[in-house]
């Protein structure tokens, strides 16, 4: 998520983008989880044009209801998302490396497990076990998350620690 409001996911697609695959202005975008990792690392395989990577991943698809792309069914959640923005990255000899790509999420679906069963509207991280590509070849697994709410201005203005910051400053 790059924006809660409107909410706002970004993506980066590396150069094998085939110009036939385009950015059509809908798309449905999965968090990948250790079950099925290598599975979604076939999806991103340079294949001829009419290679259906799907095939070739094992992965299901599961129809969505506000875009045509379907989802990855074995995902525990994914967005539906419409296109707001586009950037190709171009090397230096101008050649297209990546294209990083806003999508506003029209609709979120998530399996029931991933819930937490105390607040129906908080999503347990834990649960869905997700896997994200850290650059290269090398994935991170989340295996722990933290919250901490953010101060804010009118609370903390009069604090003797603000105060002493504000003077060292000076």
């Amino acid at each position: 998520m790059v924006s809660h409001n409107p909410p706002t996911i970004m993506i980066s697609i590396q150069s094998n983008l085939k110009e036939e695959d385009g950015l059509k202005g809908k798309t449905s975008s999965a968090i990948i989880s250790e079950p099925f990792l290598e599975a979604a690392n076939y999806t991103s395989i340079d294949s001829p044009s009419n290679v259906d990577e799907w095939v070739l991943s094992g992965l299901t698809k599961r129809a969505s209801e506000t875009v045509r792309p379907p989802h990855v069914a074995e995902s525990a959640f994914s967005m539906e998302c419409s296109l707001v923005h586009w950037y190709d990255i171009f090397t230096d000899e101008g050649v297209r490396s990546n294209t990083v790509v806003f999508g506003r999420i029209k609709r979120f679906q998530a399996k029931e497990f991933v819930f937490d069963p105390e607040d129906p509207m908080k999503v347990l991280p834990d649960k869905i076990r997700s896997v994200s590509r850290l650059g290269g070849v090398t994935f991170g697994r989340t295996l722990q998350t933290s919250e901490l709410p953010r101060p804010f201005w009118d609370q903390v203005k009069d604090t003797e620690g603000v105060r002493k910051a504000l003077l060292l400053a000076e």
